[in-house]
């Protein structure tokens, strides 16, 4: 078996590429997991750009988000998306096209504002973006 470690934006990617690949389906909590752990690796990515220790839990993740200035702004997202991966996982709740759409919808915010805050570092970083 070959393994491969990805750095989190090539996951982070590769995860929404997941959630195309069954955006068309039934299985609504997985298309929520999908983007869900998207915007885990992009902040992921975001930490390991600030020079943070990569984080191997959600709790000190989610810390990470909390205490981040940075990061205020979609906190609430980024707790609710986590909120609905463990309802979809752990609960069996079962998700419907609107709640994928609304999800989607805070992928995105999230997504951009990560992007956003990698762009307004200083010069001469080179840090690839989640596109």
């Amino acid at each position: 078996m070959n393994e491969t470690n990805l750095d989190s934006r090539t996951v982070a990617l590769r995860n929404k590429r997941f959630y195309r690949s069954i955006q068309y389906g039934q299985f609504y909590e997985w298309q929520i997991v999908a983007l869900f752990y998207s915007a885990l690796h992009i902040i992921d990515h975001y930490a390991e750009v600030l020079g943070q220790k990569r984080y191997a839990d959600h709790y000190q993740r989610n810390m990470f988000v909390n205490k981040t200035p940075g990061l205020k702004p979609i906190r609430a997202l980024y707790k609710h998306l986590y909120s609905q991966s463990r309802e979809a996982r752990y609960e069996g709740v079962m998700f419907d096209p609107k709640a994928v759409q609304d999800t989607l919808g805070m992928h995105a915010v999230i997504i951009s504002h990560v992007c956003k805050l990698l762009r307004s570092r200083p010069p001469g970083r080179d840090i690839p973006l989640l596109h």
